[in-house]
Protein backbone atom coordinates (compact mmCIF):
# COMPACT_ATOMS: atom_id res chain seq x y z
CA UNK A 1 0.00 0.00 0.00
CA UNK A 2 1.43 3.39 -0.94
CA UNK A 3 1.87 6.15 1.61
CA UNK A 4 -1.01 8.06 0.02
CA UNK A 5 -3.38 5.10 0.43
CA UNK A 6 -2.12 4.40 3.94
CA UNK A 7 -2.72 8.03 4.98
CA UNK A 8 -6.23 7.91 3.53
CA UNK A 9 -7.05 4.66 5.36
CA UNK A 10 -5.64 5.99 8.62
CA UNK A 11 -7.72 9.17 8.49
CA UNK A 12 -10.90 7.23 7.79
CA UNK A 13 -10.18 4.66 10.51
CA UNK A 14 -9.33 7.32 13.12
CA UNK A 15 -12.54 9.22 12.50
CA UNK A 16 -14.74 6.13 12.39
CA UNK A 17 -13.14 4.83 15.60
CA UNK A 18 -13.82 8.17 17.29
CA UNK A 19 -17.43 8.08 16.14
CA UNK A 20 -17.92 4.50 17.38
CA UNK A 21 -16.31 5.35 20.72
CA UNK A 22 -18.60 8.36 21.07
CA UNK A 23 -21.69 6.24 20.36
CA UNK A 24 -20.64 3.61 22.90
CA UNK A 25 -19.81 6.23 25.52
CA UNK A 26 -23.18 7.95 25.06
CA UNK A 27 -24.98 4.62 25.23
CA UNK A 28 -23.23 3.60 28.44
CA UNK A 29 -23.90 6.96 30.08
CA UNK A 30 -27.57 6.92 29.06
CA UNK A 31 -27.94 3.37 30.38
CA UNK A 32 -26.34 4.41 33.69
CA UNK A 33 -23.46 1.95 33.32
CA UNK A 34 -20.78 4.61 33.78
CA UNK A 35 -20.93 7.95 35.63
CA UNK A 36 -21.12 11.27 33.81
CA UNK A 37 -17.65 12.19 35.12
CA UNK A 38 -16.15 9.63 32.75
CA UNK A 39 -17.35 11.72 29.82
CA UNK A 40 -15.06 14.54 30.94
CA UNK A 41 -12.17 12.08 31.16
CA UNK A 42 -12.81 10.89 27.60
CA UNK A 43 -12.96 14.50 26.35
CA UNK A 44 -9.64 15.28 28.04
CA UNK A 45 -8.06 12.18 26.49
CA UNK A 46 -9.48 13.14 23.08
CA UNK A 47 -7.96 16.63 23.28
CA UNK A 48 -4.62 15.15 24.39
CA UNK A 49 -4.57 12.66 21.51
CA UNK A 50 -5.42 15.45 19.05
CA UNK A 51 -2.53 17.58 20.34
CA UNK A 52 -0.13 14.64 20.07
CA UNK A 53 -1.36 13.92 16.54
CA UNK A 54 -0.76 17.52 15.48
CA UNK A 55 2.77 17.42 16.91
CA UNK A 56 3.50 14.22 14.94
CA UNK A 57 2.26 15.60 11.62
CA UNK A 58 5.49 17.39 10.61
CA UNK A 59 7.23 14.02 10.51
CA UNK A 60 4.75 12.46 8.07
CA UNK A 61 5.73 11.93 4.45
CA UNK A 62 4.17 14.37 1.99
CA UNK A 63 2.22 11.68 0.15
CA UNK A 64 0.96 10.26 3.46
CA UNK A 65 -0.20 13.75 4.51
CA UNK A 66 -2.04 14.23 1.22
CA UNK A 67 -3.80 10.88 1.62
CA UNK A 68 -4.71 11.75 5.19
CA UNK A 69 -6.16 15.10 4.05
CA UNK A 70 -8.24 13.40 1.35
CA UNK A 71 -9.60 10.97 3.94
CA UNK A 72 -10.35 13.86 6.28
CA UNK A 73 -12.21 15.68 3.51
CA UNK A 74 -14.30 12.57 2.75
CA UNK A 75 -15.27 12.25 6.39
CA UNK A 76 -16.03 15.99 6.63
CA UNK A 77 -18.25 15.71 3.56
CA UNK A 78 -20.14 12.85 5.18
CA UNK A 79 -20.76 14.90 8.33
CA UNK A 80 -18.58 12.92 10.75
CA UNK A 81 -16.09 15.75 11.23
CA UNK A 82 -17.13 19.18 12.49
CA UNK A 83 -15.78 22.46 11.12
CA UNK A 84 -13.66 23.12 14.22
CA UNK A 85 -12.03 19.70 13.97
CA UNK A 86 -11.44 20.25 10.27
CA UNK A 87 -9.61 23.50 11.01
CA UNK A 88 -7.42 21.84 13.66
CA UNK A 89 -6.60 18.95 11.35
CA UNK A 90 -5.57 21.19 8.46
CA UNK A 91 -2.06 21.34 9.92
CA UNK A 92 -0.85 18.75 7.35
CA UNK A 93 -2.08 21.03 4.56
CA UNK A 94 0.09 23.83 5.90
CA UNK A 95 3.04 21.45 6.21
CA UNK A 96 2.57 20.18 2.63
CA UNK A 97 2.36 23.79 1.41
CA UNK A 98 5.61 24.70 3.19
CA UNK A 99 7.33 21.63 1.69
CA UNK A 100 6.23 22.61 -1.84
CA UNK A 101 7.42 26.19 -1.37
CA UNK A 102 10.81 25.00 -0.08
CA UNK A 103 11.14 22.54 -2.96
CA UNK A 104 10.73 25.23 -5.60
CA UNK A 105 12.90 27.91 -3.97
Amino acid sequence: MSKLEYGFVRAISEIVAGFVMSVFLSSFVNAGLIPDSFVLLFHVLNVLSTVLLVFAMPFWATSYSIGWLVGLWVMYSSGLVEVFELLVYLVPLIIVGIRFVKKFE
